[in-house]
This record gives structure tokens, sequence and C-alpha cells, in this order.
């Protein structure tokens, strides 16, 4: 069994980290220069930004810097590295959330400060400034389809 990860595209958050009392924008957010629509899945893989293959943990770069984001948004609030996704490469378990600016992001509502790494197990909602995301961590079997089997109790 593996794990796929991603972020799924929810929309516009009401009143965005740092932005109370601010009046809301109408401009949309692109990924990968496309427009996305809610329920959007964003795929969470490297692509773009220097990592070993020969470490045990991936690390996938959400944000807007065109050489480094392995997830590469545009849109108002996103920050170059807006934050940086770990999650150990052939096994499940959580990924871990780590946030590079402060007054940027918040998992569940919570604001979360830079260098604050923040565990996570699948169904959080992150808001990448004034972008809400849900966070997913599908397990699949061996045939790359979802694991649908019910779990038992003792």
């Amino acid at each position: 069994m593996s794990t796929v990860r991603s972020l799924v595209f929810v929309g516009r958050v009401e009143e965005p980290v740092g932005t109370a009392g601010a009046a809301p924008s109408e401009a949309s957010l692109l990924y990968e220069m496309d427009a996305l629509a809610p329920g959007t899945v964003l795929p969470l893989e490297r692509k773009r930004s220097p990592w070993s293959a020969g470490r045990a943990t991936e690390r996938v770069i959400v944000g807007c810097h065109p050489a480094r984001a392995d997830v590469f948004l545009k849109g108002e609030g996103i920050r170059a590295e807006h934050v940086r996704v770990y999650f150990p490469r052939q096994a499940d378990g959580a990924a871990d959330l780590l946030v590079i600016e402060s007054n940027t992001t918040t998992v569940g509502g919570q604001p979360v400060e830079p260098r604050d790494w923040t565990s996570l197990e699948g169904g959080e909602e992150i808001d990448l400034g004034p972008w809400r995301f849900l966070y997913q961590a599908d397990t699949l079997d061996s045939a790359g389809a979802p694991n649908t089997e019910p779990c038992e109790t003792p």
C-alpha cells in the first residue's frame, strides 16, 4: 500500500490570515498558470525544487517561485516558498507542514508560525493567505485503487 497526498482547492477564505477588516478581492488563484476551480486536486509531488532522491523523506514546496515551487500557485497572498510539506517516501504516515513566513497560514483555523512543525493526517483545512485547501492523504492498495476495506474492531 502507498499514500497519495494532495491539496484540494476549496476557494477563497472570507477573512484571510492577516487581513482582518479588509475589503474582499475578486482576484483568482492560478495553478501552473491555469485558473483554479473549487474541487481541483493538486498532487503533492516534487517537480522543481532540488532535493536528494536518496532521502527517505520527500519535500514538496508550495508557493509562487517559478523555479522552486513544486505546487506553483500564483495569486494574492501567495509567497515564493509559502509552505513546505515533508512526508515519508516509501511508507504511510503523517506529513509535516512547515510554514516559511509569519501571518500567512492557518491549519484548522489556528495560525501557524514560521518554523513550527504541524502534523497532517488528512482532512485538515489549510489556509494559504486568502485561499483555502483541504489536505488529503489517500491510502492505495497494491493495484493503485483507494483502500476502502472497513476497519475491524477487536
